[in-house]
């Protein structure tokens, strides 16, 4: 087993809880609402056939507050220099649809520029080549403007009333070459609502279990989350570097604590992977000392985050931002943890922006250790249950073509229906969720 990955005792890790969690004082999980009647909000400004064009629009005192310090959970805490980012990926969660592009300031993703919708466009679909093409127009005309400020000598209430949105937008950002260094930053993040509207659909049935399973490692059950920022709760997500299921499990990690085989993949079945994402966690906690540290370590690995730190001098993961410019401390690593709060505080109110889910209930099953190799046919007829109902709960087997002939190895740890509960259902197969696009 790599040396990272040693199982750390409950005990040491607990007591590294109760130092951190005695330095401050618990506070309440919150997100203050939209500010004043005018907060931050979409304005058409035009029109072309199915495409629609939306600047962001914000008044100076709307923006200011946008940097309100955030109260969360005390083990979670907040540096002042991400609440911006978080009311950002708030918004790509709750606001922003699966047919729009939003171009925004990679550096500061809360500047947002603009938004551009395609009418009609499938969630599933990916832009196409004109598409494509018109979301570079609009990042030319917005890197024209940048180039025009960064030029004037205007004040701002001589600005036209686009570059002064855009000057508003900017104006908490002290760098005196912040218009030049922006036209090199314009980035296009695709909105999530359907994603997540659709991942708390699937994750419904599992939530409660993953977030034992955390509490079973030691950790927060609102960790647990952390498979909505990673896949969407994504049942078969898997990426082209090979990582795969709701929490992304790498398997030169996975292998140390699950079964990966053609037929076999526990990176796949959300409670088991729940328990690996946690130790994980745990160890990166344990290396940190600093759970933002600690979650964005998730992504970007602990070791490289520790040299992060050392080599810039930094005392918490706000500065880690500011300082850190190179490219391998990249736009995902810079926003996991504020994606994270984000992301919780959009499950917390999952009614209010999803009023259309439908509550389901938790998944209700045994569990059992097979003494003996054991064929998925065999099982299903001693336990009195289908092979359907089986692979339903057990989303780590990939049977093949004849999933009765699925043989399972001693010791593998199969989920069966509970006598007194119906079959269960068999999810949809859900497909891949695209994150954003980097045009």
């Amino acid at each position: 087993m790599l040396p990272i990955f040693r199982q750390i005792s409950r005990m040491a890790l607990l007591l590294l809880l109760l130092e951190q969690s005695a330095q401050a004082a618990p506070i309440d999980y919150h997100l203050q609402p939209e500010h004043g009647a005018h907060a931050c909000h979409p304005v058409l400004t035009e029109q072309d056939g199915p495409v629609s064009y939306y600047r962001y629009v914000c008044d100076q005192s709307d923006w200011q507050w946008e940097a309100n310090p955030i109260r969360l959970q005390a083990d979670f805490p907040v540096p002042p220099s991400l609440s911006r980012r978080i009311q950002f990926w708030r918004r790509i969660y709750t606001q922003f649809h699966a047919n729009e592009w939003v171009l925004h300031h990679a550096d500061y993703p809360e500047v947002i520029f603009e938004s551009v919708r395609f009418d009609g466009k499938s969630v599933n679909a990916g832009l196409s080549g004109h598409e494509k093409r018109q979301l570079e127009k609009r990042r030319r005309h917005y890197k024209n403007l940048l180039k025009t400020l960064a030029k004037t000598k205007l004040s701002m209430q001589d600005l036209s009333p686009e570059l002064k949105t855009i000057a508003i937008k900017m104006s908490h950002i002290s760098d005196k070459n912040k218009y030049q260094k922006a036209i090199r930053s314009l980035r296009l993040q695709r909105g999530q609502f359907e994603y997540i509207e659709r991942g708390l659909a699937m994750a419904a049935p599992y939530l409660s279990h993953v977030e034992a399973a955390f509490s079973e490692e030691g950790l927060a059950p609102e960790l647990a989350r952390l498979a909505f920022v990673e896949s969407s709760f994504n049942l078969k997500a898997y990426s082209k570097v090979g990582a795969a299921g709701v929490y992304q499990l790498m398997p030169f990690v996975a292998k140390h604590y699950m079964r990966i085989s053609h037929r076999i993949d526990e990176r796949r079945d959300p409670i088991k992977s729940a328990h690996v994402a946690a130790r994980i966690l745990a160890q990166n906690y344990q290396l940190l000392r600093d759970w933002p540290l600690a979650i964005t370590a998730y992504n970007h690995g602990a070791f490289g985050l520790k040299r992060g730190m050392q080599r810039t001098g930094a005392s918490d993961l706000g500065e880690l931002i500011e300082r850190d410019q190179r490219a391998a401390f990249g736009f995902a690593s810079k926003n996991f943890y504020a994606g994270f709060l984000a992301i919780n505080w959009t499950v917390e109110q999952a009614i209010r922006f999803f009023p259309k889910l439908e509550q389901t209930a938790p998944l209700r099953f045994e569990e059992q250790s097979l003494p003996k190799s054991e064929s998925l046919g065999s099982i299903a007829k001693r336990s009195q249950n289908t092979v359907v109902s089986l692979l339903a709960l057990n989303p780590d087997l990939q049977p093949g073509s004849r999933p009765g002939a699925l043989r399972l190895p001693k010791g593998y740890r199969i989920k069966l229906p509970l006598a007194a509960v119906e079959e269960p259902l068999a999810f949809e197969q859900p497909v891949h969720i695209p994150s954003s696009s980097d045009l």
